[in-house]
C-alpha cells in the first residue's frame, strides 16, 4: 500500500504524477449510514478480516463500543481496542502501526472525530492493513478519503499523509451523530459549502484533483448538489441534531458533509476557501474554530474574489447565521486583528497549493481585500 507525504501546506502536492490528459476520481470501498447502521458493522467487518484492532477516544468508545462489541462477536472476529492519544501525530500513529502488526489484526477500526480517523487510515496504511471508519460526528468530510492530516505534540499542523486508497468501509450510525452537538454537524456544513464552490473553480481551472487527474463531470456535479441540500435542510438538520432526532433532512446534510465533499474535494479539487484555512491556521495557530468553521468563511472570501453577485453571497451569510458559522473576523476570535496579521493571514493563503487551482490568479493584496471586505459587508 504506497503512501506519500508532503511537508507543504496544501494538498496540490499529494496530486501525483497526472498529466492532465485524463479524467481520475476515488471512492471508498463500501459506504453504509442510517439510524442503527452499526447493528450491520459485523457484516463489513467480516468481508476485511477476522481479526482487528479498535482505535478511537473514550468518549467516542464510550459512545459506541457495545454496539460494535456485539457487531463484531456475532461474526467470530476477534478484537482488541487501542486507546487514541488525542493528537495525530507520527508518533500516535506508529503505535497503532506497531500494535496492529503485533497483534496480527488484519484491519483497524477506528472511531471518533477527524484525529481518531487519520490516525487509523494512516496506521493502517503503514501495517499494510485494511481500514474501516465509524464517524462519531460529521464535522469533517475525513471518513471517506485517503487524506490523514498529521500534527505535532501541540496539536499544530505538520503535514499531509496520503494513503495508497480510500477506507474499504465507512458505517455511519445517524443516531449516534444526531447525539453529537449541533456545532459538529454545522461546522461540517461549512466545510462541505466551500468545498462545493472550490470543486467549480477547480474544474474551471483545469486542475488536477488529488487523484491526479482531471475531475469528472459528475463529481463537481455531486459537489454542487450538496450545495443544493445544505441551502434546503441545513436549518432543519440542525434543528434535528439540537433535538438528538434522526430525521431526513439530517439523513440528507449528513450525506453531504460526509460522502459528497469527501468525494467533490478529493475527487473535484479544493481552491481558495481552503487557502483562507491555511492563512487562518499558519498565522493564528491558537485559533479557537473547528476546521469546517473557518473553510466556511474561506468560502465567503472565495466567492468574493470570484465577483460573485450579492444575491448569491446574502443567502451563504444567511445560512451561516443560521448555523452559528463565522462570517466576519470578530465571529473567528479575532476582533481586533491589525493590519499585519492579516497581511500575514492573506500571504499564507496565497502561498497554499489550493489557492492557485482558482481559475485566475490571486496574490496577496486580492487575498487581503476580499477578507476585509467579507468581514465589513457581513457586519453591515
Amino acid at each position: 500500500m504506497a503512501d506519500k507525504i508532503t511537508t507543504d501546506n496544501s494538498l496540490v502536492g499529494l496530486a501525483g504524477e497526472g498529466t492532465g490528459n485524463y479524467r481520475a476520481a476515488v471512492f471508498p470501498g463500501k459506504y453504509l449510514q442510517g439510524p442503527g447502521i452499526l447493528a450491520l458493522a459485523g457484516n463489513a467487518a467480516a468481508e476485511l478480516g477476522g481479526k482487528s484492532l479498535l482505535v478511537g477516544g473514550k468518549k467516542a468508545l464510550a459512545e459506541s463500543y457495545a454496539q460494535i462489541k456485539n457487531a463484531l462477536e456475532e461474526k467470530g472476529i476477534i478484537h482488541e481496542t487501542f486507546p487514541f492519544g488525542g493528537e495525530s501525530t507520527e508518533k500516535e500513529i506508529e503505535a497503532v502501526a506497531g500494535q496492529a502488526r503485533k497483534s496480527g489484526a488484519e484491519m483497524i477500526i477506528g472511531i471518533g472525530g477527524g484525529k481518531a480517523i487519520d490516525t487509523a487510515k494512516a496506521a493502517a496504511c503503514q501495517a499494510g492493513v485494511r481500514v474501516m471508519i465509524i464517524p462519531t460526528v460529521a464535522s469533517t468530510d475525513a471518513p471517506t478519503s485517503t487524506i490523514s492530516v498529521i500534527h505535532d505534540e501541540a496539536g499544530r499542523f505538520l503535514k499531509y499523509y496520503r494513503a495508497g486508497r480510500n477506507p474499504d468501509a465507512v458505517i455511519v450510525d445517524t443516531r449516534i451523530l444526531a447525539r453529537a452537538p449541533s456545532r459538529f454537524l454545522c461546522a461540517g456544513t461549512g466545510g462541505a459549502l466551500a468545498v462545493s464552490y472550490e470543486a467549480e473553480a477547480s474544474a474551471k481551472a483545469g486542475a488536477l484533483n488529488m487523484a491526479g487527474g482531471l475531475p469528472f463531470g459528475a463529481v463537481t456535479g455531486w459537489a454542487v448538489l450538496g450545495r443544493e441540500l445544505i441551502f434546503k435542510y441545513a436549518g432543519m438538520a440542525k434543528f434535528s441534531a439540537d433535538r438528538n432526532l434522526v430525521t431526513p433532512a439530517l439523513e440528507s446534510v449528513v450525506e453531504v458533509n460526509l460522502l459528497l465533499s469527501g468525494i467533490g474535494f478529493e475527487s473535484g479539487g479544493l481552491a481558495a476557501a481552503h487557502g483562507v484555512y491555511h492563512g487562518f491556521r499558519s498565522a493564528v495557530p491558537g485559533l479557537k474554530c473547528l476546521h469546517g468553521e473557518v473553510v466556511a468563511f474561506g468560502a465567503l472570501v472565495q466567492l468574493i474574489l470570484e465577483n460573485r453577485e450579492e444575491a448569491e453571497i446574502r443567502p451563504v451569510i444567511d445560512l451561516y447565521e443560521n448555523l452559528n458559522l463565522p462570517s466576519s473576523l470578530d465571529q473567528l476570535g479575532l476582533a481586533d486583528p491589525g493590519p499585519e496579521l492579516l497581511q500575514e493571514v492573506a500571504r499564507h493563503a496565497c502561498e497554499a497549493g489550493t489557492t492557485k487551482n482558482m481559475p485566475f490568479a490571486v496574490d496577496s493584496s486580492m487575498m487581503l481585500e476580499a477578507i476585509l471586505f467579507a468581514d465589513a459587508f457581513s457586519r453591515a
